[in-house]
């Protein structure tokens, strides 16, 4: 039994020590790992591959590089969440209800869509969803296009749409005005 709650805090702390940066510069390595993985198979160019983690593409996508009379297969990861976190050192709750994140391996890259019921203990809900995938080619670290709409309890509504690779849009509906703000994916 002690060797289980060991295992589990290990993997715990774990998790902890590489979320903060999780989706930020440091997140590179997986792609690179996918890349170099790629590179160290030897492939003639005419194999058939199954990638049965392909979350990320990180290797469906240089291996399909590899590939000219080949093919690679990926799986497309679902993952559906409902969960409360506590905030430390605080009694607020933030819930995630029936969030459902789907990441597939397409043509040129790989599609994020996400839905579900977002709750914030000080301002309410929003219902979210993707109304154009995410999409996230080659090594680029931001998607274009993609559309998601994050929907609130008092009718509001926020909009954020991939411009580019590099920049962003965010439009903010009140019922009453509308404000818009643009912004660098690299600078959030």
């Amino acid at each position: 039994m002690q060797d289980e709650a060991k295992r589990k805090q290990f993997i715990q702390n774990t998790f902890n020590t590489v979320a903060q940066d999780y989706g930020l510069r440091a997140s590179r390595f997986f792609h690179l790992s996918g890349e170099l993985m790629a590179e160290l198979l030897g492939l003639d160019g005419d194999e058939s591959v199954l990638d049965v983690a392909s979350g990320t593409g990180a290797a469906a996508l240089p291996l399909a590089k590899l590939l000219p009379q080949g093919a690679v297969t990926a799986e497309t990861s679902v993952i559906t969440m409902n969960m409360k976190v506590k905030a430390a050192g605080s009694d607020d709750v933030f819930w995630m209800d029936n969030y459902v994140l789907t990441i597939a391996v397409v043509s040129g890259g790989v599609d994020l869509t996400m839905s579900g019921r977002f709750y914030h203990p000080s301002h309410g809900y929003v219902d979210i969803s993707t109304s154009t995938p995410f999409h996230y080619a080659g090594t680029n670290l931001y998607p274009y296009p993609g559309v998601m709409v994050a929907a609130g309890s008092n009718g509001s509504t926020a909009t954020l749409t991939s411009l580019s690779t590099t920049e962003y849009q965010i439009d903010i509906h009140t019922g009453t005005s509308v404000h818009s703000n643009t912004g660098l994916w690299a600078e959030l």
